[in-house]
């Protein structure tokens, strides 16, 4: 199960982002500041980190900039999620290392498909978790999340109604 560290000094936006990722199946931790938010990352090293911008202690594009320092934390995806709104904070959350920018208020589905898209394009989706497709030939069934194959022998099939 894919870990998601949800950076946000604002309790109220804090827990709904965590009972909705929690609800869409992922293990949640929360961190109401920079300088607990980067602690965590360090500690737990999620698979994606959720950082709001305006933060108490450390603001957010310091904590994104050193979690890219980091050769710790360097690779984890890092979707801002910020009131901050305008094409130039848009472009300073991205200058300093985040993976997507989503701004409050959002609507709980995108943030949900964001959160998927950047899993998934960063290959941090276990293998199990990843959709893959039965393959089928004859009497050969390829399952490849499990790694098998089924071999079905000639059975007698009995006519319908009888």
């Amino acid at each position: 199960m894919p870990r998601i560290l949800v950076i946000d000094d604002d309790p109220a936006i804090a827990e709904l982002v965590s009972v909705n990722l929690e609800m869409a199946g992922y293990d949640v931790n929360q961190a109401g500041d920079g300088v607990k938010g980067q602690a965590l990352a360090v500690q737990l090293m999620p698979d994606l980190i959720m950082l709001d911008l305006m933060l108490p202690k450390v603001d957010g594009l310091t904590v994104c900039q050193r979690l890219r320092r980091d050769r710790r934390t360097a690779d984890i995806p890092v979707l801002m999620l910020t009131a901050l709104s305008q094409t130039q904070d848009k472009v300073d959350g991205f200058n300093a290392g985040a993976d997507d920018y989503l701004t409050k208020p959002f609507e709980l589905d995108e943030m949900l498909a964001r959160v998927r898209a950047l899993l998934r394009r960063t290959d941090r989706i276990p293998q199990a978790a990843k959709h893959s497709e039965i393959l089928n030939y004859g009497p050969l069934t390829l399952i490849p999340e499990r790694y098998e194959a089924i071999w079905l022998i000639n059975r007698e099939v009995d006519p319908p109604g009888v």
